[in-house]
């Protein structure tokens, strides 16, 4: 017997004895190619480009009670920027692709085995897509086909451009992604059950629990990338990737990043600023280590190959010793 008294599955292997070495260097999740063809390889003459369902990076969470499984979420799908007419375009390669969850399992020979695929869907059961926002946290992006034509339906207004993951103990999920920033709470099968954002006329949010106002502000593709819950299960806490549009585009440049606590329990919100390294650095992603401490991600968006210097970093942040914006008075002089 088991220590929770359950019996012991058989079936799977003795994860107990698995060897953690065998994961350090890197290993690559099961994936499939997906259905698009004809895009030109420009590294290789007469050559395509495969592209693989296999690219679950956007965030991975691990599983609340199993040990060596773990939780990964793919972004948007493919897409590539095309702003040809001057529309903040984009092509997406499958425009029906929809984004999803995945379960894997680390197993003893050192490899990653699928266990599930969880298709994320709107309230009605239907699969959402990849496709920006009509209205709530719309980014205004055109989306054309791989053609460079516009798509005959181009938005989805349940559309995410996923990027945070946290699995919760009932078994229900929480993302948050670019395109509102929207926070949106799936159950175990992926049906949306309810959302948080910055906009009050949003009748998704069925709670009605909101973001501060300035999240309607993000800068566009820079939304809210990390997303983390405090080991109580209480708070939702996301930092943004860069600076908000706030009060407008001029101020984009600057350092400073602003990270959003939500308590679950009553929807009250708390505001910090972290200040990055480097003007224009990205926050990708943010882990709970207490309620008040965190490992937040930074980098740039270079690649070692390219640049020996390239800033990718780790800090340890305490919001404990943080200002909560939110009980900051304004003065006459804002």
């Amino acid at each position: 017997m088991t220590k929770n008294n359950e019996a012991l599955d058989q079936s799977k292997p003795n994860q107990s004895h698995i060897d953690l070495k065998k994961f350090y260097k890197g290993v690559s999740l099961p994936y499939e190619t997906l259905d698009i063809h004809n895009i030109p390889d420009g590294a290789k003459q007469d050559h395509f480009i495969e592209i693989h369902c296999g690219g679950f990076g956007s965030e991975i969470s691990p599983h609340p009670t199993q040990k060596y499984q773990f939780y990964a979420l793919t972004d948007r799908g493919p897409n590539t920027t095309y702003d040809v007419n001057g529309d903040k375009g984009k092509i997406f390669l499958d425009p029906s692709y929809m984004p999803k969850i995945r379960l894997f399992e680390l197993q003893l020979d050192g490899s990653i085995k699928k266990l599930k695929e969880i298709l994320l869907k709107d309230p009605t059961g239907r699969p959402i897509t990849g496709l920006p926002n009509r209205h709530f946290g719309a980014t205004k992006e055109v989306a054309y086909d791989q053609n460079g034509v516009v798509l005959a339906i181009s938005t989805d207004e349940y559309g995410l451009d996923s990027e945070g993951l946290v699995a919760l103990k009932d078994g229900t999920f929480w993302v948050s992604d670019e395109y509102g920033p929207h926070l949106v709470h799936f159950n175990s099968e992926g049906v949306e059950i309810d959302r948080i954002n910055a906009y009050k006329q949003d009748e998704r949010c069925k709670s009605g629990y909101f973001l501060p106002n300035a999240f309607a502000n993000r800068k566009q593709n820079r939304g809210m990338e990390g997303l983390t819950i405090t080991p109580d299960q209480k708070k939702l806490v996301g930092i943004m990737q860069s600076t908000m549009s706030n009060p407008d585009s001029s101020v984009t440049t600057s350092d400073l990043v602003r990270i959003v606590v939500v308590n679950l329990d009553d929807g009250s919100t708390e505001q910090y600023l972290y200040r990055q390294e480097l003007k224009s650095n990205s926050n990708t992603a943010i882990v709970a280590l207490s309620e008040t401490c965190f490992l937040v991600a930074e980098r740039d968006d270079d690649f070692y190959k390219d640049n020996p210097n390239a800033f990718k970093r780790i800090y340890k942040i305490y919001l404990d010793a943080a200002t909560n914006l939110e009980k900051v008075q304004l003065s006459d002089h804002f």
